[in-house]
């Protein structure tokens, strides 16, 4: 068994400076040291040299080559000798493809992909709310969110985001962004992800999108022939079961809105300990409204409640 170690410098002038090393740990000791110096030349050409010592067998390697980096590949040529009195001109092509079916991905790279994990990333319009998606829940654009390492890509076929390059065996941590939508009735809950990744392998995560539900209305007084409108009323929306689920109050005008139900079956009620101390009771039956999916959100208004003074 054993580990390589290697460090990275930026030095002036477009040097980079790569040392390197490898420890064995049967031996417990380093048997291997390699120092290597790359030039950029042009955009996409370097030159480098590399010292390479290998203490096991004491031999000595000296390297000076030339690398072409094509967006698809790399291409270059090395010449080599070391102390054992060997040379050798050895040219190269390597790069890697990435490839996942389930999202129609398919890419072409000039570094070696070998080992390394992949991550799909979408969202999708959770209409139910049960963070799994239907075949009627679309996908959605605009999804914002933050990953150590890894290259991201848009992939427009699946409407995705791709993410390769990423340590395997490592706890990922997807950061979503709440604020990656202009709609006002989509809310994202979930927003911090933990993702184990297995090496050579895409793993696909969803993030739901719950679209959420409006109601609004006014709060009116019947007070001998005239109909005005209540301030300050403590409203409480619940559901079939008859569960507080929100609460809001209403304005100056007498009018009230809540942005947040997800789809069901609801009533707006007052509050009862309120209402009998103001001395007014409900003329008529509680309103009912039922939120449905829509992609937009559906907005119920016009829910009003109307009192009679006591």
């Amino acid at each position: 068994m054993y580990t390589n170690y290697s460090f990275s410098y930026n030095l002036k002038n477009g040097f980079l400076l790569l040392p390197m090393f490898q420890f064995e740990y049967n031996t417990g000791r380093f048997i291997s040291s390699r120092i290597q110096v790359d030039k950029l030349i042009s955009q996409k050409t370097f030159l480098n040299f590399f010292y390479d010592h290998n203490y096991k067998s004491n031999i000595r390697s000296y390297n000076v080559g030339v690398r072409y980096d094509l967006k698809f590949m790399q291409a270059g040529y090395n010449f080599r000798t070391n102390s054992a009195s060997s040379t050798g001109l050895i040219s190269y092509f390597r790069g890697s493809i990435v490839q996942d079916r389930k999202s129609k991905y398919i890419g072409y790279f000039s570094r070696p992909g070998m080992g390394r994990s992949g991550l799909v990333v979408y969202a999708f319009l959770d209409y139910n709310h049960n963070g799994i998606r239907e075949e009627d829940e679309p996908k959605v654009t605009g999804l914002k969110f933050s990953l150590m390492g890894g290259s991201k890509d848009w992939n427009k076929i699946d409407t995705s985001y791709v993410v390769r390059n990423l340590e395997p065996y490592y706890k990922n941590i997807l950061t979503i962004d709440k604020n990656s939508f202009e709609e006002i009735a989509w809310r994202i809950s979930k927003s911090v992800f933990q993702i184990h990744l297995s090496p050579n392998q895409f793993m696909h995560i969803g993030v739901p999108v719950e679209v959420m539900g409006e109601v609004s209305g006014t709060i009116y007084l019947h007070k001998g022939n005239q109909k005005i409108t209540l301030e300050r009323i403590l409203l409480e929306i619940v559901n079939d079961n008859d569960i507080v689920v929100a609460k809001t109050i209403s304005d100056e005008n007498g009018f009230y809105n809540y942005l947040g139900l997800p789809p069901g079956n609801y009533r707006v009620r007052v509050n009862t300990m309120q209402m009998g101390k103001l001395g007014y009771r409900l003329k008529g039956e509680l309103p009912v409204f039922s939120i449905v999916p829509k992609r937009n959100g559906d907005s119920k208004t016009g829910i009003d409640l109307e009192f009679i003074s006591d």
